[in-house]
């Protein structure tokens, strides 16, 4: 089963719907919340058994896209980053990675 539903996921996108929330369960289901009068303008999303770290980097390099949703089943994570219509004065994320990243709900 995979961890968010990626044709849903892209309807949503095309019909101005964000993902604005989501949770995964010990059972490895997942609920996602999606949003439309966003502040985002862009989103991609990241599902991965170990820490996306790469990825995210790969993003913010990119420029303009920040964390702004993460759940976990015990077998995946998922990140959503996404990129504001408004771009923020100055704004800074970080992550911190544990040296045995493992999901944890």
């Amino acid at each position: 089963m995979h961890f968010l539903p990626k044709e849903w996921i892209m309807e949503c996108w095309e019909d101005g719907f964000y993902i604005t929330a989501m949770a995964g369960s010990a059972g490895g289901s997942s609920l996602v919340v999606t949003s439309k009068g966003t502040p985002y303008a862009q989103q991609s999303y990241k599902v991965s058994d170990s820490f996306p770290f790469k990825c995210i980097n790969k993003k913010w390099d990119a420029g303009g896209f920040r964390i702004t949703a993460c759940a976990a089943t015990p077998d995946q994570a998922a990140f959503v980053l996404s990129v504001p219509r408004r771009r923020p004065m100055e704004e800074t994320q970080e992550t911190l990675r544990m040296l045995a990243f493992q999901v944890a709900v």
